[in-house]
């Protein structure tokens, strides 16, 4: 007996939703953008598959199984759920990128893992590489899903669809040079400064042309530090936004390195070969440490050499990308990194130290206040010998450095590095910008001065 019309109507109808729904999920899978509801419907469709296996024809025959109704009642409830997330998450939003992801600084890292955010929810991506693009890494952003259109800074307007798009730049100094362009093709611009400082080219743009549409901070420190210098070229409240870097946690897996009783601690740190960013008591504070030590540095460089001075016996220093950061996280007990004049904002080696199982011994100052709980997600220090006290009590109690870390790593994972929360603050900034035309804001008569 054939199923009633209506109901083999209603059947076709699922199968046919069933079948778009597999390829959308294997794509969504086979580029790592699969979210936690794509995961749970790939599962029920796991089950419809051994479900069409069991029964075969039969069960198509005369309009579905129970057992087969019932999956295809929860997935059609879930992929409405899911389409209503995607519209209410992202959608049709076009973002243009002005630069290019790295595999070296802060900037270049953020710039990777906030594009991977956006994808995952659903924005569509196009870079502009900064005049050219490093072809390792347009492999990786082809493989989920993001365009790159090569050009130059006096072609941009041949781009498709850049005149009058939004478009967001990562502490970019080529960018800078070339900002007057993209305002006067109408772009609504985001700047992302990963400093604690404005770059010279960017407040000569402000005197000329006014300040951006939006800006994005990462940290308190950096915003309290950067308005007042920006309220002077004309800069409002309302076009600032809070917005912690992005960080995909799959990228550093959890492995914190044991300690064994007796045997060398192991210390170090990681940045840019910058000699701002070592301390000249780098080796003094490493030598305090009351406990058989081991010191890994990455990167350096002769310039930081002439600072630091050279290297101990027991100090290893590696230049920028001897290693990737996982394997260089994954060779240390402890991160004590001890800056020498440079304010971190919201610094990446920290959170990525963190995610690690890295626990993390730094200067009480700047963004590092915001990120380390201290005594509980790391410690936080207001001398050269209260470093070398944290880092000595992390070697002496390996329970309480195991402790340390895996409270690190739930903090990253339901607060300072939650995917939804950060793109929520992306689309929040988004969302003010659709549909709004350039609006540059004056400088102050003091700026101009």
């Amino acid at each position: 007996m054939a199923a009633p019309p209506d109901q083999r109507r209603r059947t076709d109808s699922s199968a046919q939703r069933l079948d778009r729904l597999r390829r959308q999920i294997a794509r969504q899978i086979d580029m790592g953008l699969a979210t936690r509801e794509s995961r749970r419907i790939e599962r029920l469709l796991e089950m419809c598959r051994q479900c069409d296996q069991f029964c075969g024809d039969r069960c198509r025959r005369f309009g579905g199984c129970g057992a087969r109704q019932r999956f295809l009642t929860r997935l059609v409830d879930r992929t409405r759920r899911c389409e209503r997330w995607d519209e209410d998450h992202g959608g049709t939003i076009h973002v243009f990128v002005i630069g290019y992801p790295g595999d070296v600084g802060g900037a270049n890292t953020e710039c990777w893992h906030t594009v991977k955010l956006w994808r995952r929810f659903g924005l569509d991506v196009t870079l502009i590489p900064t005049w050219q693009a490093d072809p390792s890494w347009r492999t990786r952003l082809d493989a989920i899903g993001c365009r790159t259109h090569q050009s130059s800074a006096d072609s941009l307007e041949a781009i498709p669809g850049l005149p009058g798009a939004t478009i967001v730049s990562f502490c970019n100094s080529l960018f800078l040079a070339a900002a007057a362009r993209f305002r006067r093709l109408g772009c609504r611009i985001v700047w992302v400064n990963c400093m604690t400082w404005l770059f010279p080219t960017e407040t000569a743009f402000y005197r000329e042309h006014g300040t951006f549409d939006r800006y994005v901070f990462q940290s308190r420190h950096q915003r309290e530090t950067l308005t007042p210098q920006l309220r002077k070229v004309g800069y409002r409240d309302e076009q600032g936004e809070m917005i912690r870097g992005a960080l995909d946690l799959d990228d550093f897996p959890f492995c914190p390195k044991p300690h064994v009783a007796g045997e060398p601690f192991v210390v170090g740190r990681i940045s840019r070969a910058a000699r701002d960013k070592y301390s000249s008591n780098t080796w003094p504070i490493y030598g305090r440490i009351p406990h058989p030590i081991r010191a890994r540095l990455m990167a350096w460089d002769k310039r930081v050499e002439r600072k630091v001075g050279r290297p101990p016996q027991w100090a290893e220093c590696l230049a920028a990308g001897a290693e990737t950061p996982q394997a260089f996280l994954g060779s240390l007990h402890c991160m004590l990194q001890v800056n020498g004049g440079a304010g971190e904002n919201w610094p990446r080696s920290g959170l990525e130290a963190m995610a690690a199982g890295v626990p993390v011994v730094v200067q009480d100052r700047w963004g590092w206040r915001e990120m380390i709980r201290h005594g509980e997600t790391g410690y936080l220090a207001g001398s050269d010998d209260e470093l070398a006290f944290h880092a000595a009590r992390l070697a002496y109690d390996e329970d309480h450095r195991l402790e340390i870390v895996h409270r690190a790593r739930k903090v990253l994972e339901t607060e300072l590095a939650d995917p939804k929360a950060i793109f929520q603050r992306w689309k929040t900034l988004f969302d003010s910008l659709a549909g709004s035309s350039q609006t540059p804001v004056a400088p102050t008569v003091e700026a101009l001065r």
